[in-house]
């Protein structure tokens, strides 16, 4: 019963700050092998900090393609984070 003395079981510990890092940096490599482009797209603009229009740009690919690689990529990211 959980929450009784019988219940001995500890709760999952939240991980610390230099896992969730580490889980970060290995789903994103793994999000570069899936897909470079999108990892590329995410790249530049959370870490870059570039507009989608100039990802656009420097990409040579239309703005919709951009929103659209970069909607999948949080989508991706934030699935594979959670398991």
């Amino acid at each position: 019963m959980p929450g009784s003395a019988a219940d001995t079981t500890p709760p999952n510990p939240s991980p610390t700050p230099s896992e969730q890092r580490l889980a970060v940096e290995r789903a994103l490599d793994e999000l570069n092998t899936l897909s470079p482009r999108t990892a590329r797209i995410l790249d530049l603009h959370y870490c870059k900090h570039l507009s989608l229009r100039r990802i656009a740009v420097a990409l040579n690919l239309p703005p919709a393609v951009v929103v659209r690689e970069l909607r999948f990529a949080k989508a991706w990211l934030r699935a594979r984070l959670k398991r």
